[in-house]
């Protein structure tokens, strides 16, 4: 596998996220919810790993003006 596409919500997301780079696996996140949990061992398995991290947060404004 070359590249984890994580959309999953909330604290789901954190474990397959941790598992793919602690093997080298480049990630793909959706959700920010992975890196406010665990950041810190986040980015320091990928640095050893040499996995990279690839945001794509997606905001849509559904009502309003604002």
């Amino acid at each position: 596998m070359d590249l984890l596409i994580n959309g999953l919500v909330g604290s789901a997301g954190m474990e397959p996220t941790l598992n793919a780079i602690k093997v080298g696996v480049d990630v793909a996140l959706s959700n920010k919810e992975s890196l406010v949990m665990a950041g810190d061992i986040i980015n320091r398995t990928k640095e050893k790993t040499g996995a990279s991290i690839y945001l794509w947060i997606v905001n849509i404004r559904l009502f309003g003006n604002a």
